[in-house]
């Protein structure tokens, strides 16, 4: 054998050894992500306070008719009363006059009905309601 010949010989051997004690790639897996089954959101209507206001304008006349009066003019303004209204309707229905004379005379009726409406109170009770 050739020193030419040795010389390849030897070099590939080494470089089927370096080949073979390469480490393979690892392959990690991870887990699954899964979509779980969310818990049902509390019932707003099971806290006592909103319990209490609903009884209390139920039972008062003047107030169940104010806030018909206001979902009704509400509609009439082409506003989607099953979401909550973006804060630019809101500036815009406070500026309208029969809508603003309407919410007036709502709080005067809840007023008169024993529900005393502060900004706090409102926030209690509409942060209980999920937005959509």
């Amino acid at each position: 054998m050739s020193c030419a010949s040795a010389s390849r010989l030897l070099r590939s051997s080494a470089l089927r050894q370096a080949r073979a004690v390469r480490p393979a790639r690892a392959f990690t897996a991870s887990a699954l992500a899964r979509a779980s089954e969310q818990p049902n959101p509390p019932n707003p209507m099971m806290d006592p306070r909103i319990q209490d206001f609903a009884r209390k304008v139920h039972e008062h006349e003047g107030a169940r008719a104010a806030m018909t009066r206001l979902g009704e003019l509400m509609k009439e303004k082409g506003i989607d009363l099953s979401q909550p209204p973006s804060t630019m309707t809101m500036l815009k229905l406070g500026m309208d006059k029969e809508v603003r004379e309407a919410g007036q005379k709502l709080m005067e009726e809840l007023k008169n009905a024993g529900i005393e409406i502060t900004p706090e109170t409102a926030q209690q009770i509409f942060s209980k309601f999920p937005k959509e």
